[in-house]
């Protein structure tokens, strides 16, 4: 439990310097503040909002820990008083009206240990199976027979039955009816939780425990591995559009005891509730390729050639230079992201702006071959027109490891837009019309 407190109370600190970093978010996390943790930090009483840790870490994961050290949280007229203070002497604003009577502090860390319910967690047996996970089975042996009976009452059950308590409306749950997979006790148990639109696909909330390690999990994944895995590139996709959203929450034994079952089911569904609007995005963008670039902010998405034809046409601009230049800088992020994805770091590091006088972007295929990039951009959808030269169209059709990338639909306020890779000559996609002539004079 020391350390539990301890590595909140760092992140507490941690949130108090983004009034120097970051003043704009730390002055928004204040505005609609209802829960606060109160601590002196270099001799000053700070007033930390919950919502403040959110923004650089797991905020289930925040909720629980507060929960843990702190227990509910607490009213103080006293508090109060000087929480207005410290209002005033940091010029922060509050869009709720009244203080009093709406606000809970979590003051200091609980000094005794309050038991809650385990429900149908068993932490004792989850520490015991954990040596057997990933080893191997053999039903001649009446020891393993008896580990696998309780890999199905501690670990298999409990499972279900966490999946069912936090299973939504119009969603269908796949249980877990397997302890081991290929010959050997599985390494950790998930419960599926597929909307009824998506039930026929990988992608899906899962809850369960990783029994090596012996945590509880809930997350938002898809299939990985085996005969029925996603693709590569589905799950390079997957992996793109969640990144930095912590879409998974783990749960270890001096956590868990210390908030209860109650707990742990609550914020798994808000979770799945909270995420619902990812989950839906996500499988738009796998297979509708269909992107709300609202939702995102300094980020390009890769918009298969093949949907573009859904797509509106609507007049659009090339972008200014200097804007023009933050697209190019996306798309050498994108470019080191979908390699480091791909087991290719080193290549990913050398991917770099380009100066042979055609192209922009030097970057490289999976296979570490050297990789061309022409990037065009607009604000337009894919139908809006853009320029190349003759240089540009005989390098792209002689040229397979050439490309030309064009950015669409660009969002200057949050810097991100969807992207089409083409490569080949572009007579085969476009229709080119002659704007330049080289005159030469008759004599």
């Amino acid at each position: 439990m020391k350390e539990l407190t301890q590595l909140l109370l760092k992140k507490v600190k941690e949130s108090v310097a983004l009034r120097d970093t970051h003043p704009q978010e730390y002055v928004e996390s204040f505005k609609q503040a209802e829960v606060f943790i109160t601590a002196t930090i270099n001799g000053q009483l700070e007033f930390v909002p919950l919502q403040l840790l959110f923004i650089n870490h797991n905020k289930y994961q925040i909720t629980m820990e507060v929960k843990a050290v702190f227990g509910e949280g607490i009213e103080h007229s006293q508090l109060d008083d000087l929480l207005i203070k410290f209002y005033n002497d940091h010029n922060l604003k509050r869009d709720i009206d009244s203080i009093s009577d709406s606000v809970r502090y979590h003051v200091k860390p609980q000094a005794g240990r309050k038991t809650y319910s385990p429900g149908v967690i068993d932490w004792q047996q989850i520490e015991r199976l954990a040596k057997y996970a990933g080893n191997p089975y053999k039903a001649t042996d009446e020891k393993l027979k008896a580990v696998g009976q309780d890999f199905a009452n501690f670990l298999m059950h409990p499972t279900n039955a966490w999946g069912e308590a936090v299973l939504p409306n119009g969603y269908v749950l796949e249980r877990e009816r397997y302890w081991q997979v290929a010959g050997h006790f599985k390494s950790f148990t998930w419960a599926k939780i597929k909307h009824q639109k998506h039930a026929d696909k990988q992608l899906f909330f899962s809850v369960g425990i990783d029994i090596a390690a012996g945590k509880l999990i809930f997350k938002l994944d898809c299939l990985r591995s085996g005969t029925h895995k996603l693709s590569n590139f589905a799950i390079r996709k997957f992996d793109y559009y969640t990144e930095n959203l912590y879409c998974i929450t783990e749960i270890d034994r001096t956590l868990g005891e210390r908030i209860g079952w109650e707990t742990i089911v609550a914020m798994s569904r808000a979770f799945i509730k909270d995420f619902e609007p990812v989950y839906l995005g996500v499988a738009d963008y796998i297979w509708g390729g269909k992107i709300n670039l609202d939702l995102f902010k300094d980020k390009l998405f890769n918009i298969l050639p093949e949907n573009t034809r859904l797509a509106t046409s609507k007049p659009g601009e090339p972008l200014p230079e200097l804007l023009y230049n933050t697209v190019l800088d996306g798309v050498i992020r994108y470019e080191q992201y979908m390699l480091s994805h791909a087991d290719k770091p080193d290549l990913a590091a050398l991917v770099k702006f380009s100066f042979d006088g055609i192209t922009q972007i030097d970057s490289f295929e999976f296979d570490g071959q050297h990789k061309q990039i022409y990037v065009v951009a607009c604000t337009g959808g894919p139908s809006t027109p853009f320029e190349i030269s003759e240089e540009l169209r005989q390098l792209l059709a002689a040229n397979d490891h050439a490309y030309l990338y064009q950015v669409y639909d660009y969002h200057e306020a949050t810097n991100c837009g969807k992207m089409v890779i083409r490569k080949g000559d572009p007579k085969q996609y476009a229709r080119l019309e002659s704007k330049l002539y080289l005159a030469t004079v008759k004599v």
